[in-house]
């Protein structure tokens, strides 16, 4: 005896854009929708370059956004509309740690750690000197590049 396996209708059509909600995120919101050329354009170039990249800052299927004709120009066609970022919403600036001082300072303050001469050379001094606390983070999860960390220049 056959197995048959029916699909609703709804399931084939789920990935489909609904243009009357934000068509990036597709979440109702009672924020205005807004809509320009520009942001077409930009969109038109953009998705498809951090697609490229696999790095969309959202879940997105690119599919949902492009009719054959280019994701542009369907947008522009649908008459897309996105949901703009207010300034509060913006992520803060975040602070990070120095990972010697531990101090907290912006990014744009901080280096970040990209040699494995700079790890050997931190071991040595951490070694020399018996900092164990730097010598626990040190040796705690791999090197100073697997971890990211930053440091102040001076």
């Amino acid at each position: 005896m056959e197995k048959r396996i029916r699909l609703s209708a709804s399931s084939a059509d789920s990935w489909e854009t609904d243009w009357t909600k934000c068509c990036l995120c597709q979440e109702v919101t009672t924020d205005l929708l807004k809509s320009s050329d520009e942001g077409y354009t930009m969109l038109g170039k953009n998705i498809p370059l951090f697609h490229e990249l696999n790095s969309l800052p959202i879940p997105l299927d690119i599919r949902r956004s492009n009719h054959g004709e280019g994701i542009e120009s369907t947008i522009k066609k649908e008459n897309a509309k996105c949901t703009p970022r207010s300034k509060d919403q913006q992520p803060d600036q975040v602070d990070h740690k120095c990972f010697i001082c531990d101090k907290e300072s912006p990014l744009s303050v901080l280096r970040v750690a990209m040699t494995m001469k700079l790890n050997q050379r931190l071991v040595d001094c951490a070694t020399v000197l018996q900092d164990k606390q730097l010598l626990a983070k040190l040796s705690s999860s791999g090197d100073v590049i697997a971890q990211e960390m930053k440091y102040h220049p001076s």
